[in-house]
């Protein structure tokens, strides 16, 4: 049953090891989405601060041209000519508005490239994750576990092909006892008899039997000695029967003949029970090796799959993420497409009432009350420092679902009891807390290359205080020995800062909510701009006139 099993481990370590190179390359190309996504929510957030920079512009346009006809009315001047101040304002509002109409809708077209590139990235990386995922790890998970049923069903086998050894091994004991016995009787029989010439033949079965006792005591040692003694009963009765007791020598002959040939089947019996046993201590070698094999593969395959489970979720949360960015991105692109057709007062209005419909948000009570935070770590060491001696250091900080913060710590091996702790402050040591850390079974196989144990503790932002803190700082304390050893980053503690792309479209989209409300207070003043668009000398009121008025 497990006749292929080490060829097939063979190939199935090659398999896991294919995996695990699949894996780092995808786990290394994370960072670089996440930073194609922060990328195209920072663009996004540029195209819409320059959407209210231009609403500000027209506010500013409103507020002015509205004092301008409070002095002087249009409609109720339609021949006379327009004061020089109102036309300066009206031909830089006409230069400058379309400028920075066109300048938002290049940036829009220039944010839907790259984030094209975004989404089609996401969705590489979801389709590559899903399959080393479900067609690689987990198949080769199932080729391991059929491995693991082929060898519980083999160790069951075993038990009975051993319990079946036993009761053969006490058979053959039993046999034994009995031939004994049955040899001794023969012996005192011969000894009844007075020695004869008559005895050849039972003295020369005698010898025959010896010298098949000298075979039987290398292949069974006890039926052996036991043929060897019905050797020399025979040789006795062979010197003790005299011619008058033919007809008992017969009996003893064949009682003798018949004690070797239980004695021939009690060899061939040994024989086979030896060939039994060495097949038997083969099979259950073959199924410890492949049993130890594959709890080593289950030990690589296990974190492998959770890691793998992690990326594919956060995959499919990246593509929901794409797609929601990219239908926002197309939004604000289809907006400023559009307001770019009709560069009026009204079309900005339509503009930023389209937008803030797609984000859905009119007011603050729209928030994320979650939003999604990021960290920086900007005196946290990238790697160990050379020639590094401590004997505990911070090794990495991460974020895991938004509001934990995830950190490993290095320690040296120096004795088997022994405790790691993290020490944490979210307002500069006004309070502190302590998280004890974990020993990190899957990164065990790291003490071989440097000798240092690694221990992870998580940090959960939402309980150091009622809001999540803007920034966290740390310091590990390592317990050995009756001894405390530190890692404090030399007495300045490590700064891990809390960032949101979300915050900062929050502010941009308050400001937007804020600029929609007072164009529609200006909204009348268009009424104004239209009259004068009526006048026939509309064009060379609004015409350049000189570089000043640039």
């Amino acid at each position: 049953m497990l006749s292929n099993s080490k060829s097939e481990l063979v190939r199935i370590t090659q398999r896991i090891e294919t995996h695990s190179e699949a894996l780092s390359r995808l786990s290394n190309n994370q960072p670089t989405i996440e930073k194609q996504q922060h990328e195209a929510k920072i663009g996004t957030i540029d195209v819409l601060s320059a959407l209210s920079n231009i609403v500000r512009e027209q506010v500013r346009f409103g507020k002015d041209f509205t004092k301008l006809c409070q002095a002087w009315d249009p409609i109720s001047h339609p021949n006379d000519a327009v004061p020089a101040s109102m036309g300066r304002r009206l031909r830089k509002w006409h230069q400058s508005f379309p400028q920075t109409i066109q300048k938002l809708e290049t940036r829009a077209q220039s944010l839907v490239v790259s984030t094209q590139a975004y989404k089609i990235s996401v969705t590489e990386f979801a389709s590559a994750i899903q399959i080393l995922h479900r067609d690689g790890i987990l198949e080769t998970e199932n080729l391991v576990e059929k491995i693991q049923n082929a060898c519980v069903q083999e160790a069951k086998r075993l038990i009975q092909a051993r319990e079946s050894l036993i009761k053969a091994r006490d058979r053959l004991s039993m046999d034994k006892s009995k031939l004994e016995l049955d040899a001794k009787q023969l012996e005192t029989r011969v000894d009844n008899y007075r020695p004869n010439h008559d005895g050849k033949f039972f003295s020369i079965y005698g010898g025959t039997l010896g010298l098949a006792s000298v075979g039987m005591l290398a292949v069974c040692p006890p039926a052996g000695a036991i043929m060897g003694a019905i050797s020399l009963g025979s040789s006795l009765l062979g010197l003790g029967i005299t011619e008058s007791s033919i007809s008992k020598r017969k009996n003893l002959e064949r009682d003798a003949a018949e004690l070797s040939c239980r004695a021939l089947k009690m060899t061939a019996d040994a024989g086979k029970l030896e060939h039994n046993a060495n097949d038997y201590t083969e099979h259950f070698d073959a199924v410890t090796a492949a049993a130890v094999a594959v709890k080593y593969l289950f030990s690589i395959l296990n974190p492998m799959k959770s890691r793998a489970e992690i990326l594919e979720r956060a995959s499919i949360q990246q593509c929901s993420k794409s797609s929601s960015v990219g239908l926002r991105v197309s939004g604000i692109h289809s907006s400023s497409a559009a307001l770019m057709v009709g560069t009026s007062h009204e079309h900005l209005i339509d503009c930023v009432e389209a937008i803030l419909s797609d984000f859905s948000y009119s007011d603050t009570d729209d928030r994320d009350p979650d939003p999604e935070w990021e960290i920086s770590t900007p005196n946290l060491p990238s790697k160990p420092r050379e020639n590094d001696t401590s004997l505990v250091r911070l090794e990495d900080i991460v974020l895991f679902q938004n509001h934990i913060l995830i950190g490993t710590v290095a320690v040296k091996d120096l004795a088997f009891a022994k405790s790691v702790t993290a020490r944490c402050t979210p307002d500069s040591r006004k309070t502190a807390s302590e998280v004890e850390a974990e020993y990190a079974e899957d990164m065990r196989w790291m003490k071989s290359l440097d000798g240092m144990d690694r221990f992870r503790f998580a940090i959960n932002l939402a309980q150091l205080s009622e809001c999540v803190p803007k920034v966290v700082r740390i310091c590990v304390k390592y317990s050995v020995n009756g001894a405390v050893h530190w890692d404090n980053n030399n007495g300045r503690n490590f700064k891990i800062q809390l960032l949101s792309d979300d915050l900062k479209l929050y502010r941009v989209l308050d400001e937007l909510v804020a600029g929609l409300k007072e164009l529609k207070v200006y909204e009348n003043v268009m009424r104004h701009v239209r009259v004068l668009e009526d006048r026939d000398d509309y064009e060379e009121l609004v015409r350049r006139r000189s570089v000043q008025e640039m």
